[in-house]
């Protein structure tokens, strides 16, 4: 027996929710930028959600005037600053890669101490809780050396521990 065709969706002839593109409010010395996006769907209320990558965005209905919408995100405004403050603050920090830094591994954090050696290549050591790192004197870039050797270590140890348990 032959699959049945499946036919094509039905559309409702409804205009899908696009961008009517971006806005700002200015509130002392605060700008807050936001995205509105109009949605024929939604018929009465004004959403906001903050999103990491693009920031604030605004949903509304499309009836909802440019001031209506400014007036919402203008009685949010307090709300967003503090939101977005404890989102940028749990944003993880870049990893400096240098000596006094915490690094994670198997469930605890291990203090990095970096030194200079005479050595052609990297070395690291772990030892009571820390890694000693040692990368070549003549390195042209110490902190590119040391990120570096530090992931060639966690993929020697990842690859022990994968090793041993497929065994």
């Amino acid at each position: 027996m032959a699959p049945k065709e499946r036919s094509p969706a039905k559309t409702t002839g409804q205009p899908t929710a696009h961008t009517t593109g971006q806005a700002e409010i200015r509130i002392g010395d605060s700008v807050i930028r936001y995205q509105v996006i109009r949605s024929p769907r939604r018929k009465k209320t004004i959403e906001i959600t903050l999103d990491p990558q693009m920031g604030v965005k605004v949903a509304a209905p499309l009836r909802a005037s440019d001031a209506r919408i400014q007036e919402v995100v203008r009685q949010r405004a307090a709300w967003i600053a503090k939101t977005t403050a404890i989102m940028q603050a749990a944003r993880p920090q870049p990893r400096r890669f240098q000596t006094g830094e915490l690094l994670p591994f198997l469930g605890r954090d291990l203090l990095l101490r970096v030194y200079l050696g005479m050595d052609r290549a990297s070395q690291v050591l772990l030892r009571q809780g820390r890694l000693d790192l040692t990368v070549p004197h003549g390195s042209p870039d110490p902190s590119t050396a040391v990120e570096v050797a530090l992931a060639e270590w966690y993929r020697g140890r990842a690859l022990e521990r994968l090793t041993a348990a497929v065994r």
